[in-house]
């Protein structure tokens, strides 16, 4: 398989199975609070009971989610910037937070991302 047929396999399965969320990531300029948003299209799972184990706890989730809208903005410091923990992934009414960032890549290029969230 090659990284671009695995980013194509994976933005269809996205398109068709997926859902529309939010990538937020907020900082403090001064006084000030931002918020910087990225739609994304997301696949958004519980952990099975036999996954639960090391930092994952009962309750976390996993979200996977295709370079494709990360390579095609400059969310927030630069196209391509991958999530890190303390992003929020707002999905309908639910806010998850990022706990930790999986990014997977297929000879050297990212083909992935699996998130897992609190929230």
């Amino acid at each position: 398989m090659t990284p671009s047929s695995a980013i194509t396999a994976l933005d269809r399965q996205l398109r068709k199975h997926g859902h529309d969320a939010l990538l937020r990531r907020q900082a403090w300029v001064g006084t000030v609070r931002t918020s910087a948003n990225l739609p994304v299209r997301i696949c958004l799972r519980g952990y099975r009971p036999d996954e639960v184990t090391g930092g994952i706890v009962q309750g976390d989730s996993e979200v996977v989610i295709s370079p494709t809208e990360l390579g095609a903005s400059a969310w927030p410091d630069g196209a391509g910037e991958l999530p890190r923990q303390g992003d929020v992934i707002i999905s309908g009414s639910r806010s998850l937070a990022v706990i930790a960032v999986d990014p997977r890549y297929i000879g050297g290029e990212l083909v992935r991302i699996n998130l897992q969230v609190r929230g």
